[in-house]
């Protein structure tokens, strides 16, 4: 049985080619309590090992096909001269990433696969393992240079565009946890 990178990366391959770029965001735990981030309690989040991969791929075009392996939902857009589209699902997320980010001119689009480990819904930051993982994906692809501090900011106005109400301690233990093991990290293949 393959790992979830393995079977992302393989089906990257299947589909679109060799993955260009594969990133690993990692779910978070909060040890003290839940919703308190935002209404001034204390914290003490981790990272945890569960996360979310990513294989991804340039396009020619200016489209993105964005696929989850485990809800099997795939989206497809373009964005143009009228800005982004909405978008449905899972996809809501990438969307307000790509709103944040601001770029005037993207010059190509991207394929990419989702799969991983965490729980939906289950308060370990599934969505802010996605927003965060995808915003670390377009900083690396579009050599952006943005920093750790600057992509948590990207990352929480991105879910607060979603609806999400919430603070910026899984943007944090996303992007800066002290364990390299467990951070988002990205490969280039």
């Amino acid at each position: 049985m393959l790992s979830n990178k393995e079977d992302v990366i393989e089906e990257c391959k299947r589909r679109y080619g060799m993955p260009e770029l594969v990133v690993f965001s990692p779910g978070r735990a909060n040890i003290i309590g839940e919703h308190t981030d935002y209404s001034g309690g204390y914290v003490l989040p981790f990272a945890t090992s569960a996360g979310l991969y990513f294989a991804a791929k340039k396009r020619k075009d200016l489209l993105f096909e964005i696929t989850s392996m485990d809800t099997r939902e795939s989206e497809i857009f373009e964005i143009d001269s009228s800005g982004i589209p909405k978008t449905t699902g899972f996809t809501r997320y990438i969307r307000q990433a790509l709103l944040q980010l601001q770029v005037s001119e993207i010059p190509f689009g991207i394929s990419l696969l989702v799969k991983g480990d965490l729980p939906l819904g289950a308060g370990m930051s599934s969505s802010s393992a996605l927003t965060c993982g995808f915003l670390a994906l377009c900083n690396e692809f579009y050599n952006l240079r943005l920093n750790k501090k600057e992509l948590v900011e990207l990352a929480v106005k991105a879910e607060h565009g979603t609806g999400v109400i919430g603070g910026k301690m899984d943007q944090y233990t996303i992007f800066l946890v002290k364990k390299i093991k467990h951070c988002c990290w990205i490969v280039k293949l």
